[in-house]
């Protein structure tokens, strides 16, 4: 009798290994998939509990984030570029929902009608097609972008309603603030707006802001527009304006501008660095052009002295040509 017991438990422990070792495998299978999925979609492990919120135009993306707060995690479909940071290999994890901002827009997004979650904030709005629309920047506009965002999560979660609501009032005050400030800041800067996305988030704020038509600014682009710009940019230089474009132009414009004493470039914002403060970034670019401004006057002001001098003693052979950066006659 002791004998088939002992036997009986020999057989016993390979098979209850064998179960141990099948579980052991398959939480290592699981873990696994969860790393490529964190890999995949750029998902933190602490967020893989949250609603998986996917938008399809940069700037709402950083709208919905503000919106959304701590309840939600939100991915941008789409870099500046417009390349999809979800191949079709990289299918979205399951539950996720897509935010576009109109129904036309959805119907450029293949992996988007496979989902039954997909919300529109519009069902129509031609004037804010593109991602680098300078209207998502106009202030006015942020503001009715970010009551349809709210309308849209709360229909979504509505027991977060309150939450929501509370984070749209904070996100426009922080907009009224921050706008206010950049008035602040560049109530004396002359600025040549040749900007793409921030065009009106510069104009919301400058007094003094100079910006060629819509018909004129295609021709500065152009190869056949080169000596047009030059001659722009040499008298804002001239007249101590700042020039001022961003990263949704084209690489070779930024380059001539960046190449300009008076030039300056502005960054959009990155997708796969850590959540900043949006605000807070936005005013930076205000503080940029400021700063920039501060600098090419410094300038003048230290080579002021030589410059009276020179009129002084030569008034016949000066040319202003000769130092650039003054601003001002004396």
């Amino acid at each position: 009798m002791l004998g088939f017991e002992k036997n009986k438990n020999r057989k016993c422990f390979p098979r209850v290994v064998r179960v141990i070792m099948a579980i052991v495998m398959t939480a290592f299978f699981m873990a696994g998939e969860i790393t490529l999925l964190e890999k995949a979609s750029g998902i933190p492990p602490d967020s893989l509990s949250k609603p998986q919120i996917w938008v399809s135009n940069p700037w709402i993306y950083f709208i919905t984030s503000f919106v959304g707060g701590e309840e939600l995690y939100v991915h941008s479909l789409f870099d500046w570029e417009g390349s999809s940071f979800c191949s079709e290999k990289t299918s979205l994890p399951s539950g996720s929902i897509i935010i576009a901002l109109e129904k036309k827009e959805a119907e450029e997004i293949p992996m988007a009608y496979e989902l039954q979650n997909l919300r529109c904030l519009f069902s129509e709005v031609p004037s804010l097609r593109g991602k680098t629309n300078p209207m998502h920047l106009d202030p006015p506009t942020m503001s009715l972008l970010g009551q349809k965002v709210l309308i849209t999560l709360s229909s979504l979660f509505p027991e977060h309603y309150l939450y929501f609501q509370r984070n749209l009032a904070e996100f426009e005050s922080r907009l009224e603030s921050t706008v206010d400030m950049g008035r602040k800041m560049l109530r004396s800067v002359g600025i040549v707006n040749f900007s793409g996305s921030y065009a009106l988030w510069i104009r919301a704020a400058a007094f003094q802001e100079i910006r060629p038509s819509q018909g004129k600014m295609p021709q500065l682009l152009k190869e056949e527009g080169h000596t047009l710009l030059m001659q722009t940019l040499e008298t804002s230089l001239r007249k101590g304006h700042v020039v001022v474009t961003d990263e949704s132009m084209p690489v070779e414009f930024q380059k001539i501008i960046e190449e300009q004493k008076n030039g300056i470039v502005l960054p959009l914002p990155h997708f796969k660095e850590p959540q900043g403060d949006f605000f807070l970034f936005l005013y930076e670019q205000y503080l940029n052009i400021l700063n920039k401004y501060n600098k090419i006057h410094r300038e003048v002001r230290l080579f002021l002295p030589l410059y009276k001098a020179i009129r002084q003693k030569e008034p016949g052979n000066f040319s202003e040509n000769l130092f650039p950066g003054f601003i001002r006659k004396t």
